[in-house]
């Protein structure tokens, strides 16, 4: 368990300069768009600050084939995104229709150890509000997305594997014992109620008057 837990370590490492892959899932007017990969060089890469303009697409039902980007100025526009599959940053507000802004910056901080993203966290910068809206407009769907980079190193990995297993081996100790002690009293159990019945049974009012009957039988051929 300890190799086969080291080699997925190594397998999801990173090295420096590595694209991170990204994928984005967008919102509005009740519909959602599926996970899709985000533009090559919208991408973060691995230890490596950066910053791009990204432009989103709107979610449309699959038999729809217009090319129109006008948005619906009453309803909100969101979206997600997911780093290396397994760090979300959910459902992000890109125009906000009861405020009537939209987000200008996309901050994302990556915290990491040698190879590996620990953790992220994000900021958003909004605009002012649009007094003159233009539904059709490109900046309503695209902002400035940022990537940051801070050092942060995650607990000894060999550590944690160690207190992994000594922790996995008292579990199956704690289930042995537990098992071990059930099956004790279920034994003593069974003893005791076979120990009871045979009691009875020697002692019960059939045998008793049995054994009487038949004293008085050999009394009777004694007298006899």
């Amino acid at each position: 368990v300890i190799w086969y837990l080291l080699i997925i370590k190594l397998i999801y490492c990173y090295e420096p300069g590595d694209r991170v892959s990204t994928l984005v899932q967008t919102y509005h007017n009740a519909r959602k768009s599926p996970w899709t990969d985000l533009s090559i060089q919208n991408m973060p890469l691995f230890r490596s600050a950066s910053s791009s303009i990204v432009q989103l697409a709107l979610p449309r039902e699959s038999n729809d084939k217009t090319v129109d980007s006008a948005i619906n100025h009453l309803e909100d526009v969101k979206f997600s995104m997911s780093y290396g599959s397994k760090l979300l940053i959910p459902q992000v507000i890109m125009y906000d229709a009861s405020e009537r802004i939209s987000l200008n910056e996309l901050t994302i901080t990556f915290y990491h150890d040698k190879h590996d993203i620990i953790r992220i966290k994000h900021d958003l910068k909004y605009g002012s509000r649009i007094k003159r809206l233009d539904p059709t407009h490109p900046s309503l769907t695209a902002f400035v997305i940022v990537y940051k980079w801070e050092n942060e190193q995650e607990d000894d990995f060999p550590l944690a594997i160690l207190v992994m297993f000594w922790t996995s081996l008292l579990s199956l100790a704690a289930i042995l014992f537990v098992s071990y002690h059930s099956h004790y009293l279920n034994d003593v159990s069974t003893k005791g109620l076979i120990h009871n019945a045979n009691r009875r049974r020697s002692i019960s009012p059939s045998t008793s008057v049995s054994d009487h009957m038949s004293n008085i039988s050999k009394n009777d051929q004694v007298y006899r």
